[in-house]
Protein backbone atom coordinates (compact mmCIF):
# COMPACT_ATOMS: atom_id res chain seq x y z
CA UNK A 1 0.00 0.00 0.00
CA UNK A 2 0.66 3.78 -0.43
CA UNK A 3 2.37 5.22 2.77
CA UNK A 4 0.17 7.18 4.36
CA UNK A 5 1.79 10.34 4.72
CA UNK A 6 2.93 10.46 1.32
CA UNK A 7 1.10 13.01 -0.97
CA UNK A 8 0.74 11.58 -4.61
CA UNK A 9 1.96 14.51 -7.31
CA UNK A 10 -1.40 14.54 -8.54
CA UNK A 11 -3.35 15.56 -5.50
CA UNK A 12 -0.85 17.97 -4.90
CA UNK A 13 -1.05 19.78 -8.09
CA UNK A 14 -4.67 19.36 -8.25
CA UNK A 15 -4.35 21.42 -4.01
CA UNK A 16 -2.09 23.69 -5.98
CA UNK A 17 -4.47 24.20 -8.88
CA UNK A 18 -7.43 25.16 -7.15
CA UNK A 19 -5.39 27.51 -4.51
CA UNK A 20 -4.08 29.54 -7.49
CA UNK A 21 -7.47 29.35 -8.94
CA UNK A 22 -9.47 30.53 -5.82
CA UNK A 23 -6.99 33.45 -5.57
CA UNK A 24 -6.80 34.55 -9.39
CA UNK A 25 -10.58 34.19 -9.57
CA UNK A 26 -10.82 37.28 -7.49
CA UNK A 27 -8.87 39.55 -9.26
CA UNK A 28 -9.25 38.08 -13.27
CA UNK A 29 -11.56 35.12 -13.85
CA UNK A 30 -10.27 34.43 -17.32
CA UNK A 31 -6.48 34.49 -15.69
CA UNK A 32 -7.83 32.01 -13.12
CA UNK A 33 -9.11 29.29 -15.91
CA UNK A 34 -5.77 29.87 -17.99
CA UNK A 35 -3.89 29.26 -14.67
CA UNK A 36 -5.36 26.05 -13.76
CA UNK A 37 -5.07 24.64 -16.99
CA UNK A 38 -1.29 25.36 -17.48
CA UNK A 39 -1.28 23.24 -14.20
CA UNK A 40 -3.33 20.74 -15.45
CA UNK A 41 -1.67 20.12 -17.98
CA UNK A 42 1.98 19.32 -16.27
CA UNK A 43 0.55 17.12 -14.35
CA UNK A 44 -0.96 15.29 -17.51
CA UNK A 45 2.91 15.41 -18.97
CA UNK A 46 3.93 13.54 -15.87
CA UNK A 47 1.78 11.20 -15.61
CA UNK A 48 1.48 10.46 -20.17
CA UNK A 49 5.46 10.19 -20.41
CA UNK A 50 5.88 7.80 -17.77
CA UNK A 51 4.99 3.84 -18.74
CA UNK A 52 3.14 1.45 -16.94
CA UNK A 53 5.44 -0.32 -14.51
CA UNK A 54 3.96 -4.06 -15.60
CA UNK A 55 3.64 -6.15 -12.82
CA UNK A 56 3.42 -3.47 -10.20
CA UNK A 57 0.06 -3.92 -8.14
CA UNK A 58 -2.82 -1.96 -7.82
CA UNK A 59 -1.63 0.58 -4.94
CA UNK A 60 -1.38 3.59 -7.20
CA UNK A 61 -4.49 2.76 -9.60
CA UNK A 62 -2.80 4.00 -12.59
CA UNK A 63 0.40 0.88 -12.11
CA UNK A 64 3.14 3.87 -12.25
CA UNK A 65 6.53 4.55 -10.60
CA UNK A 66 5.58 8.19 -9.66
CA UNK A 67 3.68 8.50 -6.63
CA UNK A 68 5.25 8.54 -3.63
CA UNK A 69 8.74 10.08 -2.91
CA UNK A 70 10.65 6.88 -2.91
CA UNK A 71 9.04 3.97 -4.91
CA UNK A 72 10.71 5.78 -8.30
CA UNK A 73 12.39 2.66 -9.90
CA UNK A 74 10.29 -0.05 -12.05
CA UNK A 75 12.91 -2.79 -11.65
CA UNK A 76 12.29 -6.44 -13.24
CA UNK A 77 12.50 -9.20 -10.99
CA UNK A 78 10.83 -12.12 -12.80
CA UNK A 79 10.99 -13.37 -16.16
CA UNK A 80 7.38 -14.06 -17.29
CA UNK A 81 7.51 -14.94 -20.62
CA UNK A 82 5.19 -17.90 -21.86
CA UNK A 83 3.89 -17.24 -18.79
CA UNK A 84 6.88 -18.70 -16.53
CA UNK A 85 7.44 -16.35 -13.88
CA UNK A 86 10.33 -17.25 -12.62
CA UNK A 87 12.66 -15.02 -10.70
CA UNK A 88 15.50 -13.14 -12.13
CA UNK A 89 18.86 -13.71 -10.71
CA UNK A 90 20.65 -10.63 -9.73
CA UNK A 91 24.00 -11.74 -8.85
CA UNK A 92 26.80 -14.30 -9.76
CA UNK A 93 25.25 -16.59 -7.27
CA UNK A 94 22.23 -16.82 -8.97
CA UNK A 95 19.87 -15.39 -6.13
CA UNK A 96 16.91 -13.76 -7.12
CA UNK A 97 16.19 -9.97 -5.41
CA UNK A 98 14.05 -11.50 -2.62
CA UNK A 99 16.44 -13.91 -1.69
CA UNK A 100 19.48 -10.56 -1.81
CA UNK A 101 17.29 -8.60 0.32
CA UNK A 102 16.09 -11.37 2.24
CA UNK A 103 12.56 -11.81 1.77
CA UNK A 104 11.92 -14.90 -0.14
CA UNK A 105 9.66 -15.89 2.61
CA UNK A 106 7.52 -12.75 1.32
CA UNK A 107 7.79 -13.31 -2.27
CA UNK A 108 5.23 -12.13 -3.83
CA UNK A 109 5.74 -12.83 -7.45
CA UNK A 110 2.41 -14.30 -8.53
CA UNK A 111 1.09 -10.87 -7.79
CA UNK A 112 3.40 -9.60 -10.47
CA UNK A 113 2.64 -12.11 -12.95
CA UNK A 114 -1.65 -12.29 -12.10
CA UNK A 115 -4.04 -9.16 -13.02
CA UNK A 116 -4.49 -6.68 -12.36
CA UNK A 117 -1.31 -5.96 -14.61
CA UNK A 118 0.30 -8.84 -15.27
CA UNK A 119 3.96 -8.52 -16.02
CA UNK A 120 7.24 -9.16 -14.82
CA UNK A 121 8.32 -5.76 -12.52
CA UNK A 122 7.78 -3.56 -9.37
CA UNK A 123 8.39 0.05 -8.65
CA UNK A 124 10.74 -0.41 -5.66
CA UNK A 125 12.61 2.05 -3.11
CA UNK A 126 15.23 4.23 -4.59
CA UNK A 127 17.43 3.35 -1.02
CA UNK A 128 16.41 0.00 -2.54
CA UNK A 129 18.04 -0.05 -5.90
CA UNK A 130 21.16 2.08 -4.20
CA UNK A 131 21.53 -0.85 -2.09
CA UNK A 132 21.41 -3.65 -4.56
CA UNK A 133 23.54 -2.01 -7.00
CA UNK A 134 25.90 -1.87 -4.21
CA UNK A 135 25.57 -5.65 -3.82
CA UNK A 136 25.46 -6.71 -7.44
CA UNK A 137 26.44 -4.11 -9.00
CA UNK A 138 25.26 -1.92 -11.97
CA UNK A 139 25.49 -4.61 -14.69
CA UNK A 140 23.44 -7.07 -12.52
CA UNK A 141 20.67 -4.68 -12.30
CA UNK A 142 17.76 -4.88 -14.12
CA UNK A 143 15.87 -1.44 -15.02
CA UNK A 144 12.67 -1.15 -16.96
CA UNK A 145 14.10 2.43 -18.05
CA UNK A 146 10.60 3.85 -19.74
CA UNK A 147 8.66 2.63 -16.05
CA UNK A 148 10.94 4.40 -13.88
CA UNK A 149 10.72 7.77 -13.03
CA UNK A 150 14.41 9.17 -13.93
CA UNK A 151 14.00 12.78 -13.17
CA UNK A 152 13.33 11.97 -10.25
CA UNK A 153 16.13 9.92 -9.37
CA UNK A 154 18.88 11.98 -11.05
CA UNK A 155 18.01 14.41 -8.96
CA UNK A 156 17.68 12.92 -5.89
CA UNK A 157 20.84 13.22 -3.10
CA UNK A 158 19.60 10.31 -1.08
CA UNK A 159 16.72 8.07 0.53
CA UNK A 160 16.23 6.41 3.44
CA UNK A 161 19.41 6.83 4.58
CA UNK A 162 21.38 5.77 1.69
CA UNK A 163 22.94 8.43 -0.42
CA UNK A 164 22.24 7.41 -4.69
CA UNK A 165 25.33 8.50 -5.98
CA UNK A 166 25.69 5.40 -7.36
CA UNK A 167 21.91 4.67 -8.24
CA UNK A 168 22.64 8.20 -10.23
CA UNK A 169 25.52 7.33 -12.05
CA UNK A 170 23.93 3.40 -12.58
CA UNK A 171 20.90 5.23 -13.84
CA UNK A 172 22.87 7.17 -16.63
CA UNK A 173 24.98 4.20 -17.75
CA UNK A 174 21.54 1.84 -18.32
CA UNK A 175 19.12 4.56 -19.20
CA UNK A 176 20.68 7.48 -21.38
CA UNK A 177 18.52 10.71 -21.19
CA UNK A 178 17.55 12.57 -24.73
CA UNK A 179 20.63 14.71 -25.50
CA UNK A 180 17.71 17.80 -26.00
CA UNK A 181 16.94 17.49 -22.41
CA UNK A 182 17.90 19.47 -19.49
CA UNK A 183 20.13 17.68 -16.90
CA UNK A 184 18.02 17.97 -13.58
CA UNK A 185 19.31 19.67 -10.79
CA UNK A 186 20.34 17.92 -7.27
CA UNK A 187 17.43 18.61 -4.76
CA UNK A 188 19.37 20.11 -2.01
CA UNK A 189 17.01 18.84 0.52
CA UNK A 190 17.31 15.27 0.49
CA UNK A 191 14.78 12.61 1.04
CA UNK A 192 13.71 12.04 4.54
CA UNK A 193 13.62 8.46 5.80
CA UNK A 194 10.12 7.22 6.03
CA UNK A 195 12.05 5.03 9.42
CA UNK A 196 12.28 1.88 7.69
CA UNK A 197 14.68 -0.56 8.50
CA UNK A 198 15.95 -3.85 8.95
CA UNK A 199 13.55 -6.34 7.07
CA UNK A 200 11.20 -4.50 4.23
CA UNK A 201 8.26 -6.52 2.88
CA UNK A 202 6.95 -5.37 -0.38
CA UNK A 203 5.09 -2.55 0.23
CA UNK A 204 8.10 -0.98 1.69
CA UNK A 205 10.20 -1.46 -1.33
Amino acid sequence: MASKSGLTINSTVRSFSNSVANVLSKIDPNRSVKTANVIKNISSWNNSNLAVCPGEGPRYGDFKCNHDRTHRVCAQLVDNSEGQCKELAWNDDQQSFWQITGQQKWNWKTNICNPPNPGDSWCICMWATESLIAKVGCDNVHINCEATDIPYLLRSVSDGGWDLSTSRECIKKKCPEPKNRPEPQLNPNPNKSSGLSGIHTHESL
